[in-house]
């Protein structure tokens, strides 16, 4: 039965408690107690004209307007902030929010017009209510990060000359900036033609590869003073601070990455391209022309069973197949077969249903995010572990030494080796294997890759990736459905 009028309006306006008198002989005790303000909603009538269009009327009142000319519809800011909070710790949901609040508001009396008109309006003044915070916030770092490199004669990380020194830069257009690393930079730039649907694309055949001259798509990495405005921002504990370090006998950061099957996107169709400012994915053209040059290095591979058994240690095997690897042949032939993700062609998702397979992320020790990348083969092939690491490298000054934690961390420096995949920087990796996956390797690896055995990781354990998998969890429903911009 629908609420009494009295009670209505009692719910929708402010509570105020009434002042009764105390009855017993006990003296009242004060307590202090917060009242969760609940939903009001009130009409204004504004009066538009060129000069003072709805929306901006409307956030002098603190709330964001639907739509951009005459809207009907506008939300408290504040709420807009509590649902976008509520959306990053669950699955973001539009229609199961809106149709809570509108049964809610249904309740108290508040009857809409029309049918299902709250989800569209809310949803597009949420999504432009955060389009806006983002715009906000690129402009802040712009200013903050010219005034900084003003300030410390360094542009990220290299020195500045006299010619580009002057506070002209702070209001300089960003449009006619040339930016200092186009290639290595982590905000991915939409392609000038859009690519076809993976599912219509054709793999090219290793002997279209083998006829071409592989070319590292990574450049040299630039002389830098110190770690990137980039890593400094995501990490100062590892990367910030004074540059070169005392003690460069050690690793001077440890990172570790990881896969995740968990986090796949459905075959559809892909939405208009919208990078966020402070996107951690590394550009899908990258990871794509990174496989090409790990496969034209490789070459056409040798047909190989699908299962393979254990290798067991023969004498004339039992050899070190480079100097710069302390383990035996033997020993790392029977981590990759014990492995499933050394053996990159084992089906672990469909490319038939999905589009984007898994996610890979590179983190740090303190388990911050340092670069995504979205995944579309079936296996974990080893290049979205080499793409990783050279976008690493590239904001890292040249002296910089690295300590790698990986689950199959001995094969991928045993293909680094053969291969010269990351010749420009293998001197100053050191790779190891994540805590809990290096009793999955054979006794000899572990006494050379184990992390608490290795020199310079310390207690470092390597699993900050499956922490942060653990963390976006939540959000494995929506982004199964979703579009493909990077958050």
């Amino acid at each position: 039965c629908p609420l009494p009028s009295s009670s209505t309006n009692l719910l929708r306006d402010a509570i105020v408690l009434p002042k009764r008198s105390c009855v017993c002989d006990k003296a009242p005790a004060p307590l202090d107690v917060l009242i969760f303000p609940g939903p009001v909603i009130t009409k204004v009538t504004l009066s538009i004209c060129s000069c003072r269009p709805a929306p901006l009327q409307l956030l002098e009142h603190g709330a964001f307007a639907s739509a951009p000319l005459k809207p009907t519809l506008a939300v408290d800011l504040k709420l807009l902030k509590l649902v976008t909070t509520l959306f990053l710790n669950q699955a973001p949901n539009h229609t199961a929010w809106c149709k809570t609040l509108e049964t809610f508001l249904n309740d108290l009396g508040y009857k809409l017009k029309t049918e299902d008109s709250l989800r569209k309006r809310f949803s597009n003044a949420l999504h432009w209510y955060n389009v806006l915070q983002d715009a906000t916030m690129q402009h802040v770092d712009e200013v903050l990060t010219t005034t900084r490199h003003i300030t410390v004669k360094l542009q990220d990380g290299q020195v500045i000359s006299q010619e580009e020194e002057g506070i002209n830069a702070l209001v300089a257009p960003q449009e006619e900036e040339e930016p200092a690393e186009p290639v290595v930079s982590h905000v991915e730039v939409p392609p000038s033609s859009p690519s076809p649907p993976a599912h219509n694309r054709k793999r090219r055949r290793d002997s279209d590869i083998r006829d071409e001259s592989p070319e590292n798509p990574f450049p040299d990495a630039l002389p830098r003073q110190r770690p990137s405005d980039y890593l400094r921002s995501r990490c100062p504990l590892c990367f910030g601070g004074d540059f070169p370090r005392t003690n460069h006998k050690d690793p001077d950061a440890i990172v570790c990455i990881d896969a995740c099957f968990t986090q796949k996107r459905n075959h559809k169709a892909r939405d208009p391209s919208h990078i966020h400012p402070r996107t951690l994915f590394v550009p899908e053209s990258r990871a794509e022309e990174m496989e090409n040059y790990v496969e034209g290095l490789r070459g056409a591979k040798d047909a190989r069973p699908n299962k393979k058994p254990r290798v067991e240690a023969d004498e004339e095997d039992d050899c070190i197949e480079n100097p710069a690897l302390l383990v035996p042949k033997s020993v790392l032939d029977s981590c990759e077969a014990s492995f499933t993700a050394a053996d990159a062609r084992r089906t672990k998702a469909s490319t038939q249903f999905f589009d984007d397979t898994a996610l890979m992320a590179l983190v740090c020790r303190h388990d911050l995010v340092l670069f995504l990348v979205n995944m579309r083969s079936a296996g974990e092939k080893q290049h979205y572990v080499i793409t990783l690491i050279e976008t690493l490298f590239q904001h890292l000054p040249l002296d910089f030494k690295m300590g790698i934690e990986y689950d199959i961390g001995c094969q991928t420096e045993r293909s680094a080796v053969k291969w010269g995949f990351l010749d420009r920087y293998i001197d100053r990796i050191s790779f190891a294997i994540s805590v809990f996956h290096a009793f999955g390797h054979q006794w000899a690896c572990q006494i050379i890759y184990h992390p608490r055995k290795r020199e310079g990781f310390g207690l470092t354990d390597g699993e900050g990736c499956e922490r942060f998998w653990h963390s976006i969890s939540q959000l494995i429903p929506h982004l199964r459905v979703s579009g493909v911009s990077p958050l």
